[in-house]
């Protein structure tokens, strides 16, 4: 006599799925996701699919001694998540918020909230590369890349928020004759500099700065020059190198008593005649005016 068997056939919806529970050898799933399954007659038992990363619903169907062939007993699987979380933090240890994060290859988004705090979703074996952006800030690390599929939640990545900086370049000049030695200092996270030998200066400012630039010396007072439109790239004034003129030579002058020459010396005593110059008035800076330099 030949034995009765039945086919118990259906759809898992994802290829290489084993089913347990079934007599004899395990049963996998096609590439397609579709099944199919020998049992004698009379069979009963409960048939669990189970495959790394998914979850299935039902979880699991049972069969109470088995009569007749069954067909369509389908499972729908789902795909587990995984979750790569951190901090960024700047270059002082303060969190920053807004900073964009991407997991490529079809992974997740995210952005940092007002602790620097983010979480991206991604798929169960995932592998990629995470890589924060944001204008105005460089990171280190660049990005992170997980060369090995992702079968567990990643936390603790961090990274370190570097504000961009660019420069102010200008000349201080006085009557056409540029300064040296003029104290330059950018508020608001600015930095400061001093001018050189023709009145050039270049200051460091933070992505997106505004404010003031205020300059100092002695003898001059000079009115800060505001920036109101945000600093988003370098800055130069508006004078060519080539036009900026040369510092004079100053003209030689003699004081009365004085002898010309290498040995010139101070009569001492009585002999000295002479009346001291009145103290040099500051000249101010007004806009669009320039100063006149002390004599």
């Amino acid at each position: 006599a030949k034995e009765i068997t039945f086919t118990i056939s259906g759809s898992v919806g994802v290829g290489r799925v084993t089913l347990k529970g079934l007599p004899g050898r395990p049963v996998m799933s096609n590439p397609d996701g579709t099944y199919n399954a020998t049992v004698k007659y009379g069979w009963k038992g409960t048939i669990t699919p189970e495959k790394a990363g998914y979850t299935f619903e039902p979880s699991e169907i049972e069969y109470s001694e088995l009569y007749g062939p069954e067909v369509n007993r389908d499972y729908t699987a789902a795909l587990l998540k995984r979750t790569i979380s951190g901090t960024i933090r700047s270059d002082k240890g303060e969190p920053v918020e807004g900073i964009f994060l991407l997991a490529d290859k079809d992974g997740g988004s995210a952005t940092t909230n007002a602790n620097g705090q983010y979480e991206i979703t991604v798929d169960y074996g995932w592998r990629g590369m995470v890589t924060p952006t944001r204008l105005g800030y460089n990171f280190r690390p660049t990005n992170k890349r997980y060369a090995v599929p992702i079968t567990k939640d990643q936390a603790n990545l961090a990274f370190t928020a570097i504000v961009q900086m660019f420069t102010i370049s200008d000349v201080v000049m006085v009557g056409g004759t540029p300064i040296v030695g003029v104290e330059v200092s950018a508020n608001n996270g600015g930095g400061t500099a001093t001018t050189d030998s023709k009145g050039r200066f270049s200051v460091k400012v933070p992505y997106n700065w505004t404010g003031e630039i205020a300059l100092s010396k002695e003898g001059f007072m000079f009115q800060s020059k505001p920036y109101t439109e945000p600093i988003t790239e370098n800055w130069k004034g508006d004078m060519p190198e080539s036009q900026i003129p040369r510092a004079p030579r100053p003209t030689p002058t003699t004081t009365p008593g004085l002898t010309e020459g290498p040995r010139a010396a101070v009569p001492e005593g009585p002999e000295w005649v002479g009346v001291a110059p009145p103290a040099p008035t500051p000249d101010v800076l007004e806009p669009n005016k320039p100063l006149t330099p002390l004599e």
